[in-house]
């Protein structure tokens, strides 16, 4: 079953792009940020440091920009375009190791409002996979507005 759903992907795929329907570049931006000191006594965790912050932001941007067509922006441009928020924390998990939580959220900027799509919290120790696992997350909500299971109501 699954085979036969990443074929018809495929094939809905090549053949909208065989009777030449122009491909549009997505604009999206990405932002990693800590969580900061405010959170509650219950989240025991510590903030990433600034060294893991710009390595998770390059991981992440690494993961998305595998597809050809997205064009990532900065958070602060005026158009409208998709934007990830990732807020991340660590916790200890022992022998000096850690647990990675990041709060991604998925939404679509608009001029004078954003727009709310999903919103995720994935726990890994290793920011790679968490960062892939966030890039996975943004394809699956792709794929949803792609089949119209997310619109405005």
């Amino acid at each position: 079953m699954k085979k036969l759903v990443i074929l018809s992907l495929l094939c809905s795929c090549f053949v909208g792009s065989a009777y030449g329907r122009a491909q549009t570049s997505i604009l999206l931006s990405v932002q990693a940020e800590k969580e900061g000191p405010n959170g509650l006594w219950v989240q025991s965790g510590t903030d990433l440091t600034t060294t893991e912050i710009v390595t998770f932001q390059r991981l992440l941007t690494d993961a998305i920009s595998i597809n050809k067509d997205i064009t990532l922006v900065k958070p602060e441009d005026p158009r409208e375009h998709v934007e990830i928020a990732v807020s991340l924390v660590k916790v200890p998990r022992g022998k000096g190791t850690w647990w990675y939580s990041a709060s991604s959220v998925i939404g679509v900027a608009e001029p004078k409002t954003d727009e709310f799509v999903t919103h995720n919290v994935i726990v890994s120790n290793d920011l790679r996979v968490l960062a892939k696992a966030i890039a996975y997350s943004f394809a699956t909500a792709r794929l949803q507005m792609a089949l119209g299971g997310l619109s405005k109501k």
